[in-house]
């Protein structure tokens, strides 16, 4: 079944890079790519990149830019503005611009002398850095009801310690730290949907099942279900790392799929104890099985 869910995958991507590439020069909705390629929106992103080492819209932007090049060598009685148009730029100044930015040479620069220029394409280096192989489960979580703190702000560290810093004030406040009170991140939004100073984070604990007073603090029910469950010890800016691997390797490899609701996380120390910064915790992303 691997190598058939492996095909799958493949096949799916394959059909996003064919809708990009009929409809390149107009407005395409990461969305639309999505339902291109049968995945859920919460998921999507991340199988992308983990298959072609790019966001879908790098991907886009690179793929624009390589065929105005390519229009700028041989089609050259066409302006540079009928160019940036062709291939969806909504003038030839941010056309010029993201040019520059990739190519390190301008539209004209290249025009009036492309035969000399050996343009070198921009790739992800972190595709290609490797990682240890987790320990990956499938588990079964019962519904998990928490107490939270949310920031919508935004995914950077300075809103997210808010959320914590909150969560604590009150949970002390109100006696709510319990022998078996457990720790849980939630990250609701896909940042390749939803800009990314208003994605959502949950800052969570236990429900120990105290009457608290209203718009205080939040309650969320985790949801009941099947999770790909791996624990992760290390700095926080590894954790794409091993995302990339579990969406490119081993979900295609073990015959699941991303189930089209968020990931949550518990965490297992705190990383300012740690001599090195680490963060430990279990990584659980929503799975499901699909007939082929």
């Amino acid at each position: 079944m691997s190598a058939n869910l492996v095909e799958d995958y493949e096949k799916r991507i394959n059909s996003v890079i064919n809708f990009i590439e009929t409809g390149i020069s107009k407005p395409i909705q990461l969305r639309d790519l999505a339902n291109a390629a049968n995945f859920s929106p919460y998921h999507f992103h991340r199988i992308f990149k983990a298959f072609t080492g790019e966001t879908p819209n790098d991907f886009i932007w690179r793929l624009r830019l390589e065929k105005a090049a390519n229009s700028l060598k041989f089609a050259t009685d066409k302006t540079i503005t009928e160019i940036a148009l062709e291939f969806g730029f909504d003038s030839s100044s941010s056309f010029s611009k993201k040019f520059k930015a990739h190519f390190g040479i301008s539209p004209k620069e290249f025009k009036l002398k492309n035969d000399d220029l050996n343009l070198a394409l921009h790739k992800s280096e972190r595709y290609h850095i490797p990682v240890p192989v987790p320990e990956i489960s499938v588990k079964y979580y019962e519904k998990i009801d928490v107490l939270y703190a949310a920031n919508r702000r935004g995914y950077n560290d300075e809103e997210i310690g808010k959320a914590w810093g909150e969560l604590v004030k009150y949970a002390q406040k109100y006696h709510l730290f319990r022998k078996n009170t457990r720790f849980f991140g939630i990250s609701f939004d896909n940042p390749e949907f939803t800009d990314l100073d208003k994605c959502r984070y949950y800052a969570c604990i236990t429900n120990p099942g105290v009457v608290l007073p209203e718009n205080e603090l939040g309650k969320y029910s985790i949801g009941a279900g099947k999770y790909a469950s791996f624990d992760f010890f290390d700095t926080a800016d590894k954790i794409a790392l091993y995302y990339d691997f579990i969406y490119r390797e081993w979900f295609p490899g073990n015959g699941w799929y991303p189930a089209n609701k968020p990931a949550f996380d518990i965490y297992l120390n705190d990383p300012d104890n740690d001599p090195e910064g680490r963060l430990k915790m279990r990584i659980n992303i929503p799975v499901e099985s699909k007939e082929l």
